[in-house]
């Protein structure tokens, strides 16, 4: 990767590495700095010709829905991510009490993008999620991260982006910085969606 890729990669900084949340809101930056990133590397690599980039934005693209449900449910009460019959220790880092907890953080167990839409639509209406229409987003991620195949891109990008506006708008961030550089990507895929 040239320099230029790397800067362009990490615009909103590297991931955040060895950290932990104390809060409710240091849990919504970290899920909304990563869906930033994800939905950022997803239209960057749609817009590539080559074939491996294009699959890389599929599994982006769900990453970036998944990130972005997650930190809308964080902003309501994180113990929202936990997944059913979870243990304790991922309840109590869940709340923010780290200090109780006698495994790290990276060992709970969360929940998944499908079922973070589900519970996303229950709060917000305006977030319509079907798991058969729009389902198809996480089946392309899973298709590119567990067989490394490219399953229906421009479908999941597409969708993305659709899922992406009501929850921007629900967490109060702006379009223009959620996407930076790629926004005129963005609206010219929704405008084709609508246009639908």
């Amino acid at each position: 990767m040239s320099n230029d890729d790397w800067a362009d990669l990490f615009r909103w900084g590297q991931l955040p590495a060895h950290n932990s949340w104390s809060s409710a809101g240091d849990l919504y930056k970290s899920f909304m700095h990563s869906a930033s990133h994800h939905a950022y590397v997803a239209l960057r690599d749609f817009t590539k010709d080559d074939g491996n980039a294009m699959a890389d934005a599929g599994l982006h693209a769900g990453i970036a829905i998944e990130h972005l449900a997650k930190c809308y449910l964080a902003t309501l009460h994180p113990i929202l991510l936990a997944e059913k019959g979870c243990d304790i220790d991922t309840m109590l880092h869940l709340v923010g009490r780290n200090d109780l907890a006698k495994n790290t953080p990276y060992n709970i167990k969360t929940i998944g993008g499908v079922e973070a839409c589900r519970r996303v639509g229950r709060f917000l209406p305006m977030f319509r999620f079907s798991d058969q229409a729009d389902g198809e987003l996480f089946i392309t991620r899973n298709c590119a991260s567990h067989l490394g195949l490219a399953r229906d891109i421009r479908g999941a990008v597409r969708l993305m982006i659709r899922l992406v506006e009501p929850l921007l708008i629900a967490v109060d961030r702006r379009r223009e910085d959620f996407w930076g550089q790629y926004l005129p990507v963005a609206n010219a895929l929704r405008d084709e969606t609508l246009s639908e």
